[in-house]
């Protein structure tokens, strides 16, 4: 009986250090994709709108009456006031050449009643804040314009505006500010409008892959940088104060995708090749490292995460066919953990 009791205090006890549940752990999840979809805010009209790859489509937030409503793909997304605002590859005749990778940005009614062009040009890395639409000029009148500048327009069409003038790699919305990674792969912090320009991060001592994989939580800005040397192997995952001081590397492992879960951050790492890859777990401050569940899938080597469960694909086992030969099969994990 002793060795009973001893046996369960030893299980309950790995339970509790591991972060999440054998139960969450051990069950792949048949319906992420819906669940995932459907925990998005019904429209005024009582729909869900989400992009499938082909089209726009919306269905009621029951579940019911899932139809298309536009026949493209769309890479933006969003709704406010009755309208849909998306992106139309297909038409806007003045780009002809550039029709399969510069968009434009429209917007239709939710009842089909009228449909308006945004975008004064083609655009990308699209999103909406505050009010305002943000966006990066594809293609414009004087040639070929892709990354330079960061630009802003209200959903009306009216208001337009440069925020930043010169080439940009990505930008973020925090704190009432705007987090703008540019070219040299610098980030700089400025206001909503563009005024006000300070550098927080200086990325002159990573590699030509610079910063990436940004989150913003609480009072530190989180992010992946790959430094000088073996290609992807030399990837760390840091964090900064969101005014560029008390700098610190938070692992020592090979790191790729995160996310930051209240006093956690889980990420997938490595700690001899990249294509050796497992979940981990580690405190905030980068302590306290502990690795969860199977080989991560590599050939789906990401995290999804709805501020309540990860979703991640891992290694069932091998598999042969004629065309790939021996591969990895796997499957989608859905992951409740610690906050």
């Amino acid at each position: 009986m002793k060795k009973f009791f001893a046996l369960i205090t030893v299980i309950l006890l790995m339970l509790s250090i591991s972060g999440c549940s054998d139960r969450s752990v051990d069950k792949p999840v048949k319906s992420s994709k819906q669940e995932l979809r459907l925990s998005a805010q019904p429209s005024a009209q009582g729909y869900i709108y989400y992009s499938d790859g082909n089209s726009v489509r919306r269905v009621k937030s029951d579940g019911s009456g899932d139809e298309a409503f536009t026949d493209f793909y769309s890479t933006f997304l969003f709704v406010t006031d009755g309208w849909v605002y998306y992106t139309d590859n297909e038409n806007h005749p003045e780009y002809p050449d550039y029709h399969l990778s510069a968009p434009v940005i429209h917007r239709r009614k939710e009842d089909g009643t009228a449909d308006e062009r945004i975008s004064p040009v083609p655009a990308s890395d699209i999103s909406y804040n505050d009010g305002y639409i943000y966006y990066t000029p594809y293609y414009g009148p004087d040639g070929y314009t892709y990354g330079t500048g960061l630009r802003r327009i209200k959903p009306d069409g009216s208001d337009e505006s440069t925020i930043y003038p010169d080439s940009i790699n990505s930008y973020y919305f925090d704190g009432g500010y705007i987090y703008i990674g540019i070219a040299g792969g610098d980030i700089i912090r400025a206001n909503m409008d563009g005024s006000d320009v300070t550098d927080i991060i200086d990325a002159s001592e990573y590699s030509a892959l610079g910063i990436f994989d940004v989150i913003f939580d609480g009072e530190y800005i989180y992010y992946n940088a790959d430094l000088f040397g073996e290609y992807l192997d030399n990837c760390y995952l840091y964090r900064v104060k969101k005014d560029g001081s008390e700098k610190t590397q938070l692992t020592d492992i090979t790191t790729n995708d995160f996310i930051v879960s209240g006093k956690y951050i889980y990420f997938i790492g490595s700690k001899s090749t990249t294509s050796d890859r497992y979940l981990y777990k580690i405190t905030v401050d980068g302590k306290n490292l502990t690795r969860i569940g199977k080989k991560v899938s590599y050939d789906n080597d990401y995290l999804r995460y709805d501020d309540t469960h990860i979703y991640v694909y891992f290694v069932d086992g091998m598999d042969y066919t004629e065309s790939f030969g021996f591969h990895e099969t796997s499957s989608l994990y859905k992951i409740k953990c610690d906050r």
